[in-house]
Order: C-alpha cells, then sequence, then structure tokens
C-alpha cells in the first residue's frame, strides 16, 4: 500500500473509526510517534487543523505529515503489527468539512463576481477565515453570501481525486496548484475545481 492508499480521510470523510494496525512506533520530543497501516486521521497542514480522537482508547495528541508520511502522536508507546482501533470526535470532523466546502464555495463566487482572489484560507470545528487581497463593502458581502447560499441549496455533488501535475494542468483548476508529485482536486460538480488536500461534505 502507498502512502496516498494509507490516506482513507481522502476519500471517505465522514468515516469516523477504523480497524487497522500498527505500522511503527518511535519515541518523540513530544511523545511516541505512530505511523499505522491506514489511517482516518488528517494531519494538520493547509489551514485545516488535525483531527482529535484516539488509537486504542489513547489521546492522539497530535497528526502531521513528514516526508510523506502520517505521523500520530499518543502519550504511551504502541507494539508495532499490533491491532489498532481508531476513532475520530465526529461533531470536529463534520465542522471541519462543512467550513472547508464553504470556504470552497464563498472563494469561487468572490473571484467570480468581484475579481477577489483569495490569498489564504483557514478552518476550524467552529469558525472559518479568508484572506483577501481587496477590502469588500457591505453591498459586496452581501452580494456574495447570496450567491453562496443559492449554491448550497442546490446540494451540488462533490468529488476528489488525484492527477499528475501534467493532468491537472489541463483543468479548470481555480487558483493556484503548489507543485507536488500528485495533485488532489476538491471538484463541485458544474461549479468550481480546486487544489486542495482538506476534507470536505460529499455535497
Amino acid at each position: 500500500m502507498n502512502n496516498l492508499e494509507k490516506r482513507i480521510f481522502d476519500s471517505q470523510p465522514d468515516l469516523f473509526a477504523l480497524d487497522t494496525a500498527i505500522e511503527s512506533c518511535e519515541k518523540s520530543k513530544d511523545g511516541w510517534a505512530v505511523t499505522l497501516d491506514k489511517t482516518i486521521f488528517f494531519p494538520r497542514g493547509g489551514g485545516q487543523p488535525c483531527d482529535k480522537g484516539s488509537i486504542n482508547g489513547l489521546e492522539v495528541k497530535d497528526t502531521y505529515e513528514e516526508n510523506g508520511k502520517i505521523i500520530h502522536i499518543l502519550p504511551s508507546p504502541a507494539e508495532p503489527g499490533a491491532a489498532a482501533h481508531c476513532e475520530i470526535d465526529a461533531d470536529t470532523r463534520r465542522g471541519h468539512m462543512a467550513h472547508h466546502l464553504a470556504q470552497h464555495i464563498l472563494s469561487a463566487h468572490l473571484t467570480a463576481m468581484l475579481g477577489n482572489d483569495t490569498k489564504s484560507a483557514a478552518v476550524t470545528c467552529r469558525l472559518g477565515h479568508i484572506e483577501l487581497p481587496l477590502p469588500l463593502t457591505a453591498a459586496e458581502i452581501s452580494l456574495v453570501e447570496k450567491a453562496a447560499n443559492k449554491t448550497v441549496k442546490y446540494a451540488l455533488p462533490v468529488k476528489t481525486y488525484y492527477l499528475t501535475p501534467e493532468e491537472a494542468s489541463k483543468k479548470a483548476v481555480r487558483g493556484k496548484i503548489t507543485p507536488h508529485e500528485m495533485i488532489r482536486l476538491v471538484e463541485i460538480e458544474g461549479f468550481d475545481i480546486n487544489a486542495c488536500g482538506g476534507t470536505h461534505c460529499r455535497n
């Protein structure tokens, strides 16, 4: 199984529990750095925090990506080869998914309607933040908000997939594509395509 196939959250963002196996365990400055055969834990990055949850009942203190591997920090060691039952906090994940997809919709409308391209964005379970190069008037905010709410009501299907940089360059992708060996695209059917590694609702 390659590193991309281990990222179960990429294709199943609404899977909140998973049985897998401990791949490795090493002492780290923050606790014990554990890798899994596959994982549902989203690693912090791209403006999205990592998931809250547990592995075999132990709280996962942090999750991040390093050299293509997803590292889970546990307070005590785990035996390589042992079974691993993973659970993530469903409310936190749902909040991340909803806010991240909402950001895509808002950013797409800000670009299309006002030519105001998103510079950066961050999401949490309860709040979202979008940084723009140009200020917005109250009338512009109202205009974009109404357009975004209308788009949400369509419940358009959302799909994610990986392409090579060459394949991705042929798509009508909004925004910049950060160079990677494989590019993950998030497509809101008939509305928007954006390069993004985060978790999003299915529609």
